[in-house]
């Protein structure tokens, strides 16, 4: 049973809330296609969005992480 908002309402704009279906505590087994595109996802929000608050990344790294997203 998922337990919705628990920690969204602590941290705020801090987290996003993904939920993964058919997923437990063991989801990278479970679910490990779906783990992976919600963690890329959410990297890719978090490093490649103009409004991050980063400040600009340097080309290699931004090269980097648009590779692994």
């Amino acid at each position: 049973m998922v337990i919705p908002d628990v920690m969204k309402p602590m941290l705020g704009d801090r987290i996003t809330v993904e939920v993964i279906r058919d997923a437990g505590h063991a989801m990278a087994p479970e679910q490990p296609r779906a783990m992976s595109e919600a963690i890329a996802a959410s990297a890719h929000r978090l490093y490649l969005s103009p409004a991050t608050t980063t400040g600009a990344m340097d080309s290699d790294r931004e090269a980097e992480v648009r590779r692994l997203c």
